[in-house]
Order: C-alpha cells, then sequence, then structure tokens
C-alpha cells in the first residue's frame, strides 16, 4: 500500500501543475480554499456463500455476518484548483479532526435452517483515523447566453479518489436477541481492528454556471473499476481477514460559492458517494489453540457516504 499511495500523492500534485503547460500564452486562474467536512455513512462489510478450508467447500446463506463501521465524523479539507483555458484541474485533500465516528454494529445469522433469524448482536464504540485525496482533469465548452455578467459551461473529464480508513472497535456490549435470558456481555479494551483502503478512478460530467458574484458547479461521477483492499483483526479469536475485491461506484456534488470583490470567497458543497465491490476473503488464525488454521469464504464491501463542506478561499 505504501507504494500506491506514494504515487497517488505524486499524481495529485502533478495534477495541479500539470495544466499550466496546456498554454503558456493563455492567462492562468488558480484557487486555494481550505475548510471543514461534515461526513455520514458507513463502510459495511458482509461475509457468506461459499467456504473453502482445505479440500472442504460448504455454500452457507448470505450474509452470515455484518459489520457496519461508522463514518460520522468531521474532516479538514484544502482544495485547489487551475484552470488555463478551457481547461481545468482540480485536487482536494481531507483529515479527520475527531477520532469518534459512532457506534460500529455487529450481526451475525448463524443458524443455517433459518437464515433471517438474527442469533449474535453487538456494538462497539469507535476511534477512528482516515484521510482522502481527490484530483481530476476535465475540459469545458463555453455555451453563450446573451448576458455579459452570466457564464455557463459543460464538460467532463477524468480523475481518481482514494480513500484510507482506519477504526478499532473497542469496549464492545453484546447480547443474543434469541436469547434474552443470557443477558449482555461486556467487553472491554480493543476487541477488532478493521482497515480500508478505497481507490475509484472515475470519469465525470458536470457544469458551471458565474452570474456576478454567484457561482455553482455539478458534478456527475462514475467508476466502472472500484477497488477496496481491506484487513480485519477479530483479536479476541486470533483471526486476521484480508480482502482484495473490486466492483463500481459513483458520486454526486452540488457547490455554491459567493466571490467578493478582492477575490476572497466563501462557498458550501454536498457531496454524495456510493460504491460495492466483491471478493473473496482469506482468513487465518494467528494465535491460540487453533493456530495456523486457514479458509477462504465470499465477501461483499459496500459504502454509502455523505459530505457537507464549508469554506473559505481565495481567486488569484
Amino acid at each position: 500500500m505504501t507504494s500506491r499511495t506514494h504515487r497517488l500523492e505524486s499524481l495529485l500534485f502533478t495534477v495541479l501543475l500539470s495544466a499550466s503547460a496546456l498554454g503558456a500564452e493563455r492567462r492562468i486562474k488558480s484557487e486555494l480554499w481550505g475548510g471543514v467536512d461534515l461526513t455520514g455513512g458507513d463502510v459495511t462489510y458482509e461475509i457468506g456463500g461459499q467456504i473453502r478450508q482445505g479440500p472442504m467447500v460448504e455454500d452457507l446463506h448470505f450474509p452470515i455476518s455484518r459489520l457496519e463501521w461508522p463514518l460520522n465524523a468531521a474532516m479538514l479539507s484544502l482544495g485547489g484548483s487551475v484552470e488555463v483555458g478551457a481547461f481545468d484541474a482540480r485536487a482536494v485533500f481531507s483529515k479527520n479532526a475527531a477520532r469518534d465516528a459512532g457506534k460500529m454494529k455487529d450481526s451475525d445469522w448463524e443458524i443455517d435452517e433459518m437464515p433471517d433469524v438474527l442469533t449474535t448482536y453487538s456494538e462497539s464504540d469507535t476511534e477512528f483515523d482516515a484521510w482522502q485525496a481527490d484530483g481530476s482533469v476535465r475540459y469545458w465548452v463555453l455555451f453563450p447566453t446573451g448576458n455579459p455578467k452570466e457564464t455557463v459551461r459543460l464538460g467532463g473529464g477524468i480523475g481518481v479518489l482514494y480513500q484510507d480508513f482506519s477504526w478499532e472497535a473497542k469496549d464492545t456490549d453484546q447480547w443474543y436477541p434469541q436469547r434474552p435470558d443470557l443477558g449482555h456481555d461486556i467487553l472491554r479494551g480493543v476487541t477488532i481492528t478493521y482497515d480500508a483502503q478505497v481507490l475509484m478512478p472515475y470519469i465525470e460530467v458536470g457544469g458551471k454556471m458565474t452570474y456576478g458574484p454567484l457561482y455553482f458547479e455539478g458534478r456527475l461521477g462514475w467508476s466502472p473499476y472500484t477497488q477496496v483492499e481491506d484487513v480485519d483483526d477479530h483479536k479476541l479469536r486470533f483471526i486476521r481477514a484480508e480482502t482484495t475485491s473490486d466492483g463500481a461506484g459513483a458520486f454526486a456534488e452540488l457547490l455554491g460559492r459567493y466571490t467578493f470583490s478582492n477575490g476572497a470567497f466563501l462557498q458550501c458543497a454536498v457531496h454524495m458517494l456510493a460504491f460495492e465491490t466483491k471478493g473473496t476473503e482469506k482468513d487465518f488464525v494467528y494465535a491460540g489453540p487453533d493456530y495456523g488454521t486457514s479458509w477462504e469464504i465470499e465477501h461483499e464491501v459496500r459504502s454509502s457516504q455523505a459530505r457537507l463542506t464549508l469554506a473559505g478561499g481565495m481567486a488569484f
């Protein structure tokens, strides 16, 4: 993951600089901004279906287990763009500002004959660490409006989004919905850790309009190939699960801005994102009486994310 992260950082840096080579004699416009993101949503994975252990192959119902990892946290973002003629390049980097992302929810359906019966359920406090980077290059076509104060452009481009999430689940409260007589099990300390890295190259279409000091931009993006690499460590059972899964994703964004006469601006943006991937999970018992045991099982990851960004910046 380290080499891929370094390549991504270099790509995002290059995205902002490359636009200047498109036309040295043209006027270059640029902007920088910083702000706060209020995020919501989750990254959820499920396992089940076919399980392989050595020569043994067994078909289970899907899912037999689901873990919902929360994304309810504030983040800080820094962004910028460079515009040369009909081309522009943009990049945004975000980092979490809060460690508490909400409750992790773990659900199990362990009875083959009754796959809809929830047998075990737990909720855990979480500590959260995350960062993400997003960059794209776009080409815009100007549409005349007949109003000198108004400009309308439609365009499209290509980009890449990378997300890096890490959670620790701790102080777990577990109970058994079909057996309330068993009460609750309280498990102190860190019980599970989960790391997920999302790589989402995409194509996008969009439009932007300027009317005096007001500016609006909308974007729609689609990723035909989204990849997730995730690692789950069930520390109480000494089980480490690693998966590389792939699928598709999409996003939508709407931004509004007011620019003052000196070039400073305030803006608000709403961003929605979703993806779903499938792969094969590889499990390994790394300690305890079952040390060395391994198996594979079907694994699906999906995520729905919403983000509200409030920011201020300067246009040059």
